[in-house]
């Protein structure tokens, strides 16, 4: 609540009256818009509030780059880049561990024929598995993998200020600002 009345106080003060004169009507209901907007509520819809804040805070962008090194659209593009980047991460992730599960089945079909396997632990596995069908371990090591999957999000959701550069075209010292002043919801800026 603090930034909407920070945000009404600016535009009673600053906008209203710049020059000590009252608003004109059109003035008027721009205001009364913006205090609707703030106070009442809006559509919600993203693209709805991704407007507002370019509307309230565009303005300040010069200062908001000597403050702070970043913009209110370098946010904006971050926070649009963010989920669709670490969407890419983890699709990439989920299929190089599903390759290596299909790898490890067919090391462990080898093992049944052979009785090698590419490490101790594997074989120390495979045996386990040895007894029962193709069709009770594959389920086996699929959760080995999916376990695996989800045991290495940690390293999935982290990334540095170049890559997220590179997914949202914002510069980097843009980027490593906005990791350095707000907790990223999603992932961790490294």
């Amino acid at each position: 609540m603090e930034i909407f009345s920070q945000a009404i106080f600016y535009h009673e003060t600053f906008v209203i009256t710049p020059n000590g004169k009252p608003p004109t009507r059109l003035e008027e209901l721009q205001i009364d818009t913006w205090v609707n907007e703030l106070m009442v509520g809006n559509s919600g819809y993203p693209h709805h509030l991704t407007d507002l804040l370019r509307a309230l805070f565009e303005k300040f962008d010069g200062w908001l780059l000597n403050a702070v090194g970043f913009t209110v659209g370098d946010i904006i593009a971050i926070d649009a880049a963010l989920p669709l980047f670490l969407g890419k991460k983890v699709s990439s992730h989920a299929a190089t561990v599903g390759a290596l599960g299909r790898e490890m089945f067919n090391e462990f079909r080898e093992f049944r024929r052979t009785q090698r396997a590419h490490s101790e632990n594997h074989a120390a596995f495979f045996e386990k598995l040895r007894t029962g069908s193709n069709r009770q371990a594959r389920p086996a090591i699929s959760r080995l993998h999916t376990d695996f999957l989800l045991g290495n999000l940690g390293t999935v959701f982290c990334f540095t200020p170049e890559q997220l550069s590179a997914e949202c075209g914002v510069a980097v010292e843009r980027v490593s600002g906005v990791g350095r002043r707000r907790k990223l919801p999603h992932g961790t800026l490294t």
